[in-house]
C-alpha cells in the first residue's frame, strides 16, 4: 500500500497496537488472497483517516461513489435527516462517509479488530454521529436496533448460509422504512436450493473455511464468514424474488455510477419499501393477479426472433433449385 510512505501522519489506533495505516497494511498482508473487491474499502477508510496526504496516492473508491449517490438519489431525505445502517461494515469506510455528510449511522461488524480501527478513524475525523457495534449480523432485528431510513448490505450476504441469508433479508425488511442497497456476488448456476417461508430460492454453494479449522482460525480470516464453513450465493432471479417476498415494492439494479469492473457476478441492487399500487382503472386484472416469479432461466429471445438455421439452409437450397430449373 503506497500510502504507508506517510504512515507517520496517522494517529494511533486504540487497541490495535500501532497507527491506523499500519493496522490496515497488516490486515491486508494477512489476507493476500483477498480479492480487490473486498480489499478496496480498506483503502478508503485509510484515506479518510489520514487525510489529503494519503488520498492522492490511492485509487478512487468507485463502489463508495455508487452507494453514496444511490442513497442521495433514492432515500427521499437530506443527509442530516437520515438514520443509516451499515451491515458488515468491515473497516467502516461507508459508515464514515455517511457520517461525514451529516447522517446518523450505526455500523455492525463481526470482528472487533475492524471496529477498533474504524472508531480510531472516526475520532481522528471528529465524527460523533457514527457508532460501531461488534455483533453477528445474523442477530440483527428491529427490536434490538430500531428502524432505519436506509440500510446498506455490502459484501456480507454472500458470506451467509442459505437459510440465514433469507432470515437476514427478512429482518432487514422489517427494519427498513425506505431504501435497501445490496452489493453482493450472486450465483450464476442453480446448484442448490433453500426453502424459507414457503418459498424456494436457488444459488451456488461457496466454501468459506475448512471443517477442521478452529473458531479462532476462522475469525482470523478477516475477509471470510465468521464461522460457517460454506455460504450460499443466491442467484439474481432468486434475490429479486426474495426482495419482493419480504415486502419491497420495487427493486432495480444500479448500473450508474459505475463501480469496480472486477467480477461479472457482482451486482448492486436498490430496493424500495413502498406501497403496492392497488387498484388500476386501466388494468383491473392487476388487483387479482400476483406478481410472477423471476425465472431462473430466461427462455425469451430478442426481437426480431432470429431465423432458425434449418430455415436458412432450406431457403438456400430452394433458391439454388429454382435457379437450376430456370437455366434448364
Amino acid at each position: 500500500m503506497v500510502a504507508l510512505d506517510y504512515a507517520g501522519a496517522c494517529g494511533p489506533a486504540p487497541g490495535v497496537g500501532g497507527d491506523y495505516c499500519d493496522f490496515i497494511l497488516e490486515k491486508r498482508t494477512r489476507n493476500r488472497d483477498a480479492t480487490p473487491t473486498t480489499r478496496e474499502p480498506e483503502i478508503g477508510a485509510c484515506a479518510a483517516h489520514c487525510g489529503p496526504l494519503q488520498t492522492k496516492f490511492m485509487p478512487p473508491n468507485l463502489r463508495l461513489r455508487r452507494v453514496t449517490q444511490t442513497i442521495a438519489d433514492l432515500s427521499g431525505k437530506t443527509w442530516n435527516e437520515l438514520r443509516i445502517l451499515d451491515l458488515g461494515s468491515l473497516d467502516g469506510t461507508f459508515a464514515l462517509e455517511f457520517a461525514s455528510r451529516g447522517a446518523q449511522v450505526l455500523a455492525i461488524e463481526g470482528r472487533e479488530s475492524n471496529n477498533e480501527a474504524a472508531r480510531s478513524a472516526a475520532k481522528s475525523l471528529g465524527l460523533d454521529g457514527v457508532e460501531f457495534v461488534t455483533d453477528d449480523v445474523r442477530h440483527f432485528s428491529r427490536e434490538k436496533f430500531g428502524a432505519f431510513d436506509a440500510i446498506l448490505c455490502s459484501g456480507i450476504l454472500y458470506h451467509l448460509p442459505g437459510e440465514d441469508g433469507c432470515r437476514f433479508i427478512h429482518a432487514i425488511a422489517e427494519a427498513c422504512t425506505r431504501l435497501l442497497i445490496i452489493d453482493t456476488h450472486v450465483g450464476l448456476k442453480r446448484e442448490v436450493s433453500v426453502s424459507f417461508g414457503g418459498k424456494i430460492y436457488y444459488g451456488t454453494p461457496f466454501k468459506e473455511h475448512e471443517e477442521s479449522e478452529s473458531k479462532e482460525q476462522r475469525l482470523s480470516k478477516a475477509l471470510a464468514s465468521l464461522d460457517n464453513p460454506t455460504s450460499f450465493w443466491i442467484t439474481k432471479p432468486s434475490l429479486l424474488n426474495l426482495l419482493r417476498d419480504t415486502g419491497f415494492s420495487s427493486a432495480c439494479e444500479v448500473l450508474s455510477p459505475m463501480s469496480f469492473r472486477d467480477y461479472s457476478d457482482r451486482i448492486t441492487v436498490a430496493a424500495i419499501k413502498g406501497s403496492p399500487i392497488g387498484k388500476s382503472l386501466l388494468s383491473p386484472e392487476l388487483e387479482k393477479s400476483e406478481e410472477p416469479d423471476w425465472p431462473e432461466k430466461q427462455e425469451i429471445g430478442p426481437y426480431p426472433p432470429p431465423v432458425p438455421r434449418w430455415k436458412i439452409v432450406g431457403g438456400n437450397i430452394k433458391r439454388k433449385l429454382l435457379g437450376s430449373n430456370r437455366l434448364a
